[in-house]
């Protein structure tokens, strides 16, 4: 059940569009910037009460990091409006395209404790992994530590394209999810979808 939620939810926000390129991304330059307060309500309608009381989840900005002492990993941070733990099922995602395939790091959370976190391939290849994330409540950020040996390894100088974020609240039940889904066409309750962002040339 929990990878069925992880793809679903992946299956349905997956998209792409050309990119532009940013050579190195950081929270001044970043490769996915969004506008503030555009969090829909099942991920397809704006409502009125909605992004007063979810600002955990509007995302502000993402880009993609290395370090030159740790190159066979790749950072990547979402940063939010107003950071906090979330009692509900939430899922925070990046996406991109690397060699004709789509990746995604996410980490899901039930009840403010981990739910299930790793490196999806493809809508279908799950990577579980601990420990993937660090949450920084301070400047209301999210960075995931990713290998690069899971993602395709990619080299210097290629590219991660069309990156995009995600954050949203899912239905708790999977019973009410299933029963909703039949009119709104998706298990989630709340979300922010980003624009796609400029790619990300892989530095080391």
């Amino acid at each position: 059940m929990k990878k069925y939620g992880i793809i679903v939810i992946c299956s349905l926000f997956l998209i792409s569009t050309i990119g532009q390129v940013v050579y190195a991304g950081d929270e001044l330059d970043p490769e996915i910037d969004d506008p503030e307060s555009d969090v829909l309500l099942f991920g397809l309608m704006p409502a009125p009460f909605v992004n007063h009381f979810m600002k955990h989840i509007d995302i502000l900005s993402g880009w993609f990091h290395e370090d030159v002492n740790n190159p066979d990993t790749i950072y990547t941070t979402l940063k939010f409006r107003d950071y906090k733990p979330c009692k509900l099922l939430v899922i925070y995602a990046i996406f991109w395209y690397y060699n004709d395939s789509s990746y995604a790091a996410f980490a899901m959370m039930a009840r403010g404790k981990d739910y299930l976190i790793g490196v999806q391939i493809n809508d279908t290849n799950l990577i579980e992994i601990d420990d993937m994330y660090t949450i920084n409540q301070n400047n209301n950020t999210i960075t995931f530590a990713i290998p690069k040996e899971l993602i395709g390894n990619p080299q210097p100088g290629e590219m991660l394209e069309n990156p995009f974020g995600l954050a949203a609240i899912r239905f708790v039940s999977d019973s009410l999810a299933n029963l909703l889904i039949r009119f709104v066409s998706s298990n989630i309750l709340f979300a922010d979808l980003t624009f796609n962002g400029m790619d990300y040339q892989i530095q080391y």
